[in-house]
C-alpha cells in the first residue's frame, strides 16, 4: 500500500488498514523514526474506552440495596467459578 504526504504534512491511512486495525477518527497514534523508517503505532488508551461498555443496565426501582448486592455477588461468584474451569 502507498500513501502520499500532503502539503500540510498529513498522511491518510488507507481505509483497508484502518478497518483491519479497528482505527477510528481521533484514535491516538504513536509516531517515531527507527532505522530511517517512520513507524506509526496505535495507542490503546484506557481513558478513551467507554467504562460502561459491556455493562448490564439494572432496573433498581423498588429493589432493596441488600437484594441488589446479593445478586451482584452471586453473579461475581458465578463468573469466577466459570473462569476457574477454563
Amino acid at each position: 500500500m502507498e500513501a502520499r504526504l500532503s502539503s500540510k504534512g498529513q498522511v491518510v491511512i488507507p481505509k483497508e488498514l484502518r478497518d483491519k486495525l479497528g482505527l477510528s477518527p481521533r484514535n491516538p497514534l504513536k509516531i517515531y523514526e527507527q532505522d530511517g523508517k517512520i513507524i506509526i503505532e496505535s495507542i490503546v488508551d484506557a481513558k478513551d474506552e467507554d467504562p460502561w461498555e459491556g455493562m448490564e443496565i439494572l432496573d433498581l426501582k423498588g429493589r432493596d440495596g441488600d437484594e441488589i448486592i446479593q445478586e451482584a455477588m452471586g453473579d461475581l461468584v458465578k463468573a469466577v467459578s466459570e473462569t476457574d474451569k477454563e
